[in-house]
């Protein structure tokens, strides 16, 4: 009788413990399954950014040279003079003329909604 009740201890105990496995690796492959498809919709939701810019953007003339002696993200329209972002080169700041105003920053942007260039108009 003593043995009877090891060997129901014991397989109860070897039973549970592979229940218990088994259930661990369902958990572990519905998670990869879970964390898989999240990154498929992730990697196909297209929102790059967003837009919430104001109306009317003002851009002091320090803000503006500040921007041209760092390296151009996009062209630059500055009261209709077009600095495209190839030729930008902080040695020619001077020839481009700009004028001591506030600036209303505005950007053009393509049928996308990619910026294509962005356009400072002086007060």
């Amino acid at each position: 009788m003593e043995n009877i009740n090891k060997l129901l201890y014991v397989a109860l105990g070897t039973l549970i413990f592979c229940i218990g496995i088994f259930l661990m690796f369902v958990m572990a492959m519905n998670y990869h399954k879970t964390l898989a498809t999240t990154r498929e919709i992730i990697k196909n939701d297209n929102l790059y950014q967003q837009y919430f810019t104001k109306e009317k953007e003002f851009v002091t003339h320090g803000e503006l040279i500040a921007t041209l002696l760092q390296p151009l993200d996009y062209n630059l329209s500055i009261d209709g003079v077009l600095i495209l972002l190839v030729e930008h080169n902080e040695e020619k700041i001077i020839d481009y003329n700009i004028r001591e105003v506030n600036y209303i920053k505005s950007y053009q942007r393509d049928a996308i909604g990619n910026i294509i260039c962005m356009e400072y108009t002086g007060n």
